[in-house]
């Protein structure tokens, strides 16, 4: 039998590390998950809910676009061997690294906020560093500090709107970071008509960073008031976690540390456990 309503007194912090059994390993069972983030990581996101059974909803609350003025970030990429390492926070600051690296230029020592942005580089034939336990820019900051001690300059490249925990790390610790903006987050106007409709049905929406999470909860008629109250509230990690917190939103799992594929298989785990659960 399949519990749809889970109680929301429970709360579950899952790590990218947990093993999941057997019993865990069931698919999304024709679950609604709404995906708020935006494009390529929504249709991303959506093939991975239908590869496991669930009934994807795409309502991305924010376009990505490329920076008015590209001249910053082309200058710095023509002198890329002034900087010793180059830091990465986000899929979409990695593509832009890769489409903007001249054919044949090898670059300096590449670090990566998580395994997904990793992955992008990877794909390069290049061996981006990770934090142990990716859990954002702070933890890559202190990765960085000890992994390259030696390091004095760092090119990050990364949203106009972009948070400033990792500058503030490495900047104590006496580093220079020329931060270079090289896209754009652009809020959408209103959500279809169609997802407000369907909004009631939903169970579960998972939150992947907490700009997705606050343009969500503004655009919705009544704010927090108008989510459905049985559907599961996932963040992608704590500081989305805080961010739902801030709005009055309680938050029914965190997925600690993980990627976009980490929180579906952290819904999955989710579910399972209750369906598992011995009945009291």
């Amino acid at each position: 039998m399949i519990l749809k309503n889970i109680p929301k007194s429970a709360k579950i912090a899952l790590s990218p590390s947990t093993r999941f059994s057997k019993a865990a390993a069931m698919n999304l069972a024709d679950r609604i998950i709404l995906v708020t983030r935006p494009e390529p990581g929504a249709s991303e996101s959506a093939r991975l809910i239908a590869r496991h059974g669930g009934v994807p909803l795409l309502a991305p609350v924010m376009t990505i676009q490329p920076m008015a003025d590209p001249l910053p970030f082309q200058h710095a990429m023509a002198t890329l061997d002034r900087f010793d390492a180059v830091l990465l926070t986000s899929a979409n600051g990695a593509r832009a690294f890769v489409a903007a690296l001249p054919e044949g230029v090898t670059p300096p020592p590449l670090f990566a906020v998580g395994h997904k942005t990793a992955r992008l580089l990877t794909n390069r034939g290049w061996t981006p560093q990770v934090p142990e336990r990716p859990m954002g820019g702070e933890s890559l900051g202190k990765t960085v500090l000890e992994r390259f001690p030696a390091a004095r300059s760092f090119l990050f490249p990364r949203a106009e709107e972009g948070r400033e925990e990792l500058i503030g790390v490495l900047e104590q610790a006496g580093k220079q970071v020329a931060t270079i903006p090289v896209y754009r987050s652009v809020p959408v106007e209103r959500l279809p008509a169609a997802i407000l409709q369907r909004l009631p049905e939903v169970d579960a929406l998972p939150f992947f960073s907490p700009r997705t999470a606050e343009l969500f909860l503004d655009l919705l008629p009544q704010g927090p008031a108008s989510l459905p109250e049985t559907a599961v509230i996932a963040a992608l990690s704590p500081l989305t976690a805080e961010a739902l917190s801030r709005r009055g939103v309680r938050v029914d799992l965190t997925a600690t540390g993980s990627d976009g594929e980490g929180m579906i298989r952290a819904l999955i785990d989710y579910w399972s456990r209750w369906s598992n659960a011995p009945a009291s």
